[in-house]
């Protein structure tokens, strides 16, 4: 909810056999009534895209981020973490950014800093270290990749990243199992 008491929704549904599972984000007027506008990413290979998190920025942007699944080749067909920038008045696609790993990837959760940058993180798999966390600064008027550390825990178990949160003094914090 902005400050005018605007509400945002994100997350995913079925947009047809043409386009699968996609994202989904709507505006609704505080007044009630049908949506300002709706917002659905369907990714290049038409499978199946979750939006899992979002951060609203006053009133001027909204960040959803997620997994998406760009090829539906088999030696290709992973997840990646897919991050949206949107206008929050009208909608309009801003920029995305993707980041593809070595295997599935699935971002659950980001965090905005005052000082423009946004935290993504969430899941990595590798075959060497199985499922790590990944943390990701990206610039947040272009969408540029900053920079990515993972985290791997001694016995190469399976890491996820479920929160995340900042302090004014730019140190990032993680958690998750």
């Amino acid at each position: 909810v902005n400050d005018s008491m605007n509400v945002y929704v994100s997350g995913f549904s079925y947009g047809g056999l043409s386009t699968g599972i996609d994202y989904a984000t709507i505006k609704y007027n505080a007044a009630g009534g049908p949506p300002q506008w709706v917002q659905r990413y369907n990714s290049p290979a038409n499978s199946t895209d979750s939006a899992l998190a979002m951060v609203l920025q006053g009133t001027t942007a909204l960040y959803v981020t997620g997994t998406s699944r760009d090829s539906l080749n088999p030696t290709e067909a992973t997840y990646d973490y897919k991050t949206i920038k949107y206008d929050a008045g009208t909608g309009d696609t801003l920029w995305t950014a993707r980041y593809k790993g070595g295997g599935d990837d699935i971002a659950r959760a980001l965090v905005l800093h005052s000082s423009s940058e946004l935290f993504v993180t969430g899941s990595s798999h590798t075959d060497s270290t199985n499922y790590d966390y990944l943390t990701i600064s990206y610039d947040q008027a272009t969408g540029a990749e900053d920079w990515a550390s993972r985290y791997d825990d001694p016995a190469n178990g399976d890491d996820h990243a479920y929160a995340i949160s900042i302090q004014s003094n730019s140190r990032v914090f993680v958690t998750g199992r």
